[in-house]
């Protein structure tokens, strides 16, 4: 028997008769084999034309804090609050809840939630397909439509059947792609890859024109590699998500990357939707690649965006720490910083001594550049240049805009060009402080910085002495290193004291050219 309120009838012509008369004949067990093409008209009226989209199948949904929570089970049609239902097949009412989820009632396969039910119908009620009013829409203002059981439900959009008519004319868009170190959040900045790489692209789709049409999911995405060229292919298309079929709610963050939440789709097509995968770069000749990232839509609307990259050899050792030269005060006020890379202790030249162990083999060329920090007490750092502008030729910099008058420390450290760039150890600290009086203090730096005894980190030396000497008194200091000196760099007659410190096993005449011993004669001569 079935069970109608006059307040839900609705009057069928003899056009909308025959239609609905053919689609009862063939009924809607589409849901049960994927591989069916056969289909059903709208729930809503007119039957028989394609309505707005607000959100498709297998979309991230959140839960409270939870952005990546499950898959949209269904699609949302647009329909205003109060909006007329239609079941799309001849059945019986297997279920009926006015207050969950908004409301919802289910006819076979079928589920129809933000719904609020026909107070007439019960379950075990059957209705008649495109005739009875199961419900009316709520203040969603969209029908949630779900076509398959709990745990088996498939997407009403798919290429082969479910809603028509229906057509997609826009093509999706595939927004960004980026890259990171599998199974973390470490993002390669310049696409420089390497090892195992997890994909993430954020794409989306645009299914008509209506309030909530622009951004949809997409129905299927994957990548392909090619050569630097673009077009030749590497490997083939892997295509690890395409949504006629809901997955597990478990597999949500295998599909879904960080970044992901209601309205905003990063997808990781090198994931498969049950697996944690990768991209395994290492099968591939270090050099230049294109990434192209593909995304299609039902109406078979499609976009690639292709990214290019370098893979490079794995490489997780840091370059060694660059050594100072000077840090001085200029005539005009201005700080001074010279380094090096300069090996005292060896003795050989700036080109040799800078390696990075990149699978044990000295390679200057890996060295990007340098970070450049300052503190005002050596403890609490903060960066004032990066590689960007310290590149891996840069010297020596000019710096202004700091108050002199107190206390203010520098260190250094290397970092090389590796896909996620390694920071060497910092170098030594040193300290520049310009004094109110004439008291002018230079710190003569002879200790090498790097020792097979100690490392550099414990061996701050410099910092040590220059505060000793502002516990002393209204003194102005600088240092520098003995190269800067024999380089002419440095004038000792600018300062009215000089404070040399070896190391411990060295003595002034082993460390001190005959050369500089004069120098310091003279300059005692004068009154230093």
């Amino acid at each position: 028997m079935i069970r109608v309120d006059k307040k839900f009838c609705v009057q069928v012509g003899v056009t909308g008769f025959i239609i609905l008369h053919l689609l009862i004949l063939v009924p809607c067990l589409v849901a049960s084999s994927l591989n069916s093409s056969e289909s059903y008209n709208w729930p809503l009226k007119p039957f028989s034309e394609q309505h707005w989209i607000n959100g498709t199948f297998c979309e991230n949904r959140p839960n409270n804090n939870m952005l990546r929570h499950h898959f949209h089970n269904g699609i949302d049609i647009h329909l205003p609050q109060n909006g007329e239902v239609y079941s799309v097949i001849d059945g019986m009412v297997t279920a009926i809840d006015p207050y969950k989820n908004g409301g919802y009632i289910r006819i076979g396969r079928f589920a129809y939630v933000h719904v609020v039910p026909n107070p007439s119908l019960q379950v075990g009620d059957m209705v008649k397909a495109y005739e009875t009013i199961i419900g009316v829409t709520d203040s969603h203002n969209h029908l949630h439509f779900v076509e398959g059981y709990p745990g088996d439900e498939v997407n009403p959009l798919r290429e082969d059947g479910g809603l028509r008519p229906f057509e997609d004319k826009f093509a999706p868009i595939v927004k960004y792609v980026h890259f990171y170190i599998h199974g973390t959040a470490t993002r390669f900045p310049t696409n420089r890859v390497s090892g195992y790489v997890d994909i993430a692209a954020c794409a989306s789709d645009r299914t008509d024109d209506g309030p909530m049409g622009d951004n949809n999911g997409i129905y299927r995405l994957g990548y392909q590699i090619f050569a630097q060229d673009g077009t030749t292919p590497v490997s083939e298309p892997i295509v690890p998500f395409t949504f006629n079929r809901k997955p597990d709610d478990s597999y949500i963050k295998n599909v879904y990357a960080l970044g992901s939440d209601l309205s905003t789709y990063v997808y990781l097509p090198s994931n498969r939707i049950d697996q944690r995968d990768y991209w395994d770069t290492t099968q591939l000749q270090p050099g230049r690649y294109v990434v192209g990232v593909f995304a299609e839509d039902t109406g078979f609307g499609s976009d690639t965006l292709k990214i290019p990259v370098t893979v490079v050899t794995p490489d997780s050792i840091p370059p060694l720490p660059p050594r100072w030269k000077a840090l001085i005060i200029d005539d005009r006020g201005n700080l001074i910083l010279s380094w090096e890379t300069t090996s005292s202790a060896q003795g050989q030249a700036d080109w040799l001594i800078y390696p990075d162990w990149t699978d044990g083999q000295n390679d200057s060329s890996d060295v990007a550049g340098f970070r450049l920090y300052y503190s005002y007490d050596g403890q609490n750092w903060y960066l004032q240049q990066n590689e960007q502008i310290l590149a891996d030729t840069v010297r020596q910099i000019r710096l202004t805009g700091f108050n002199l008058q107190q206390p203010i420390f520098f260190r250094l450290t290397a970092v090389d060009n590796a896909a996620i760039c390694n920071e060497s150890e910092p170098s030594e600290i040193y300290g520049v402080r310009k004094s109110s009086s004439v008291k002018r203090v230079l710190i003569v730096d002879t200790v090498d910085q790097i020792t097979n005894e100690n490392s550099v980190t414990s061996r701050n030396h410099v910092l040590q002495y220059q505060q000793l000497l502002m516990q002393l008194g209204d003194y102005g200091f600088e240092v520098c290193t003995q190269q800067a000196i024999r380089d002419g760099m440095v004038n000792i007659e600018q300062y009215d004291c000089l404070l040399y410190f070896f190391h411990h096993d060295s003595s002034s005449q082993e460390i001190l050219s005959v050369q500089e011993q004069k120098a310091l004669q003279e300059y005692l001569q004068q009154g230093g």
